[in-house]
């Protein structure tokens, strides 16, 4: 968090800088995650360190349950749209075309627009075969595109709500370069928080499904 007490005067960079630094951190830690989360699912199947027979039967319920998840419609993404084009509106209003003003509806704006085409993405992914079991194939399926398009409109609601927020404690001047600076920290957090909760829910489901067949592929 060094480089933004340097970069603090140009809010357009300081934005990028401190967008990249959390998709970073994200990646490099899915990266550590994943590579020990293997190592000790195998042990575990190895040594067949199971909890016993007796969770077999929850197996079921759960699939039926997971089956009924389905991809959340895109259309809440016009909600998120429609409050990250209010700061643009205005400014084009009163006819205001400076680069400062823009960093944050443009920040708001690119929050959805990366929101709708992952959610894009994620529904329009092909199937994953994790078993034999077409059953529990199609069960996992739908909780991974449940989780994540509802991850990503999520993403694009907070990112707009925040960056909207934001714009106008600037625009009427009810901030300081300092407290802009913390925001802007915790709102990018605030931003990014769906994605590693879709991703631990997805895991955690996959995991305890896979964990009691034997037909894992």
């Amino acid at each position: 968090m060094l480089p933004p007490l340097f970069i603090s005067k140009y809010v357009s960079i300081s934005i990028l800088y401190i967008l990249a630094w959390c998709c970073l951190l994200f990646f490099v830690n899915r990266l550590i995650q994943k590579r020990h989360f293997n190592k000790l699912y195998t042990l575990k199947k190895e040594n067949k360190w199971y909890v016993g027979e007796k969770h077999i039967i929850s197996i079921d319920t759960e699939v039926s349950r997971l089956k009924g998840k389905m991809p959340t419609s895109p259309f809440w993404f016009i909600l998120a749209f429609i409050i990250s084009i209010i700061p643009i509106l205005l400014l084009l209003q009163k006819q205001d075309y400076h680069h400062s003003s823009w960093a944050f509806p443009i920040c708001s704006l690119i929050s959805v627009v990366i929101g709708f085409l992952a959610n894009r993405i994620v529904t329009k992914e092909r199937t994953i075969t994790y078993s034999e079991n077409t059953e529990i194939n199609l069960a996992l399926n739908q909780i991974y595109k449940h989780q994540w398009s509802k991850c990503w409109i999520l993403q694009a609601h907070i990112g707009s709500i925040l960056y909207t927020l934001m714009f106008f404690l600037v625009h009427y001047n009810a901030l300081d370069l300092f407290m802009m600076m913390i925001l802007l920290g915790i709102s990018t957090g605030l931003t990014f928080a769906p994605i590693p909760s879709a991703y631990y829910k997805v895991r955690d489901e996959r995991h305890n499904l896979l964990l009691f067949t034997s037909e894992e592929v």
